[in-house]
């Protein structure tokens, strides 16, 4: 009988044991894929900006200069841009509903234009943030730096962002591509 309550209690161990490590497991796994929903949601919220960004950009020298302030003292998150700031559930989320997505798109002047101090973009180059969220309260932030000012059309800047050589062409670039909306749908596959 003593032999029996030994054996019992050690599997009993055993199980508790197993049972804590299962649970670490499926919780790090699901961190793992909040993280990931959290991340394609601020990839999003790059190729909404940029859309944006290449439908808005400033005649002559103006380049994004109604987008950004003085030293960056006032950032915007622009409502024209498609999904910005708005919750998942909210009309013009262009998540469906079965995940909480979401993103929040902000546009800074770069440090190393010459009117920066100014609240001017005089370089045509800027840095578009977004902050993806997802479940669980997970969240990413990404930063592009985008420059409206080469190229012989100038309407369309393209900021070269791709993550770790993945892109809608296989080229490992990421820019260009055409205007977003509730029905516009990119699709990535692994590059070469």
């Amino acid at each position: 009988m003593l032999v029996a309550m030994i054996t019992m209690s050690g599997l009993l161990a055993v199980a508790t044991v197993t049972m804590v490590q299962i649970k670490r497991g499926l919780s790090a796994s699901s961190e793992a894929r909040f993280q990931s929903v959290a991340l394609f949601a601020a990839e999003s919220g790059i190729s909404a900006g940029t859309d944006f960004l290449r439908l808005n950009i400033g005649a002559g020298n103006q380049y994004f200069s109604a987008y950004v302030s003085a030293n960056n003292g006032a950032v915007q998150s622009p409502l024209g841009i498609p999904g910005n700031t708005l919750e998942p559930g909210e009309v013009g989320n262009l998540f469906t509903g079965d995940v909480p997505m979401s993103y929040t798109v902000s546009i800074l002047n770069n440090v190393g234009d010459p009117t920066y101090e100014t609240g001017a973009d005089s370089d045509g180059i800027i840095i578009l943030r977004s902050v993806g969220r997802g479940p669980g309260n997970s969240q990413v932030t990404l930063e592009v730096e985008l420059d409206g000012s080469e190229g012989e059309n100038s309407n369309r800047p393209c900021p070269g962002y791709a993550q770790r050589g993945i892109a809608e062409d296989g080229a490992g670039r990421n820019d260009c591509l055409k205007n977003i909306d509730a029905t516009t749908m990119n699709t990535f596959k692994p590059g070469s």
